[in-house]
């Protein structure tokens, strides 16, 4: 069989490339085609010709995948799939048409189960993770069993977006599962999802991430090492193991995501020793009640300002999490959010607006609040740049702080007069800031011409906004 992957954005995901080598393992063929405009898709399909066409789907260009997957079947006989969390959290989209299969939750056997049954003429509505349409009747699989060994998975088939490719950094994942609750994640909806399937959070060994990472680092003249976890430092004991294993066999500098509660200075000197050169965690609001009551991040100020000063204390740069648009944050709360970026001297500060997604607990409370309409996720925006589907009386203010909040990090002399320019009515000035501020940021990160960074940006910018 031939599967053809169709992503919208560009970039290199862990997903498709770990779905590939599943599918040649079981003998199967699989391209991808990283494309946004339908015509070309169509016309690619037609000179291709695969069997099965897969996309991977969040909420936001669901209606995009959606549409584009009815062109496909209106001329072309072929089986659509879409996994990822879109149809894994809303799987009415199953009744959409031109979508023949979803895939929900941890899929990664069935699209080659599927696709070893198509081969074989057999019949596919009894696979485990997929829900499939046929002759108008929809069958609901179960979720199968969280698979309890990840050391079982196939290291990502990275030669799919580019045969033989250099990858100078790329991201790898040592774990799946995060044990917390925040309320703008789906993370408690996956959890109850999976209630007696079993463990929830899994490592994978030390010994196999070191494997795969081994394994790139001599095709790939990798040169530094991206760790995507939500939090990479769950388990102190594995990673002591990791880290030595580390120093041994990779010796490259990397970067990975933490939790401002978990991190002591034990903690930080072992990232240190192990070459990290950047950590990333959330701060969200700067506002320590809002950000416990309203986003169930039970993290203090003490803590993120003790997690600051320790970083930096041992020369690792800090890139964080923020977000504004809030339901029920306060202009002077927004503020606050880019005081504390400026006490902990955050290197990479990011500040989005809140995308309060459907069926998460920051969304059912702001629709209970009167701050939000109930939301179809059809309605929802694609975009935690442009706009914010909160509508209390001082959003606005809240956007145009959030556009001009890195300059307010970057000198305490601008705050005065970010408070007071946040009163005008939203404009594109004010976009443009945050544009620039978006470049010199990433500028900084990548080390990397400020003229190019922005270029690359424009593909992102121009599908977000």
């Amino acid at each position: 069989m031939k599967i053809l992957f169709i992503q919208f954005a560009s970039g290199y995901y862990v997903a498709p490339m770990l779905l590939s080598s599943i599918l040649k393992k079981h003998r199967h063929k699989v391209e991808i085609l990283v494309e946004s405009e339908v015509d070309k898709i169509l016309s690619y399909i037609n000179k291709s010709g695969p069997n099965i066409v897969a996309f991977s789907c969040t909420t936001g260009n669901h209606l995009w995948v959606s549409d584009t997957a009815k062109k496909i079947k209106r001329r072309f006989d072929v089986t659509t799939i879409i996994g990822g969390p879109h149809p894994t959290y809303f799987s009415e989209l199953i009744t959409k048409e031109g979508v023949d299969i979803i895939a929900k939750g941890e899929a990664d056997f069935a699209i080659a189960e599927v696709a070893d049954k198509i081969e074989n003429g057999k019949d596919i509505t009894s696979v485990k993770n997929i829900w499939i349409k046929k002759e108008g009747r929809v069958y609901k699989n179960e979720l199968d069993n969280l698979l309890a060994d990840l050391d079982k998975l196939p290291f990502p088939d990275r030669d799919l977006y580019v045969k033989g490719a250099e990858f100078n950094s790329t991201g790898f994942v040592a774990g799946r599962g995060c044990p917390y609750d925040c309320s703008y994640c789906f993370n408690h909806i996956s959890k109850e999802m999976y209630k007696g399937k079993g463990k929830y959070v899994r490592m994978r060994s030390f010994q196999n991430i070191i494997a795969e990472i081994e394994s790139v680092k001599k095709r790939h003249n990798l040169k530094k090492v991206i760790f995507n976890d939500d939090i990479f430092i769950l388990n102190r004991e594995w990673l002591n193991k990791f880290t030595k294993q580390y120093l041994k066999k990779i010796k490259m500098p990397y970067k990975c995501f933490v939790r401002a509660n978990l991190v002591d200075e034990e903690l930080v000197k072992l990232l240190k020793k192990g070459l990290c050169e950047t950590v990333y965690f959330g701060i969200e609001s700067g506002d320590e009640e809002l950000r416990k009551s309203v986003l169930n991040k039970n993290v203090s100020d003490e803590q993120l300002i003790k997690t600051g000063k320790l970083f930096h204390k041992y020369g690792i740069t800090i890139g964080t999490f923020n977000m504004m648009g809030i339901p029920s944050e306060t202009v002077e709360q927004a503020l606050k959010t880019i005081r504390i970026n400026r006490i902990i001297k955050t290197d990479f500060p990011r500040i989005m607006l809140l995308q309060p997604y459907p069926k998460t607990k920051v969304s059912e409370f702001a629709v209970e609040k009167g701050y939000m309409d109930e939301l179809n996720p059809d309605e929802f925006g694609k975009s935690f740049l442009k706009k914010s589907l909160i509508t209390q009386e001082n959003i606005s203010r809240l956007i145009n702080i959030q556009r001009m909040s890195y300059f307010g990090i970057r000198s305490k002399l601008m705050e005065p007069l970010i408070k007071q320019l946040s009163k005008l009515p939203e404009n594109f000035l004010f976009e443009l800031l945050f544009l620039f501020s978006l470049s010199l940021i990433n500028a900084k990160e990548t080390k990397q011409n400020l003229f190019i960074t922005a270029l690359k940006g424009l593909k992102v910018v121009k599908q977000a906004f």
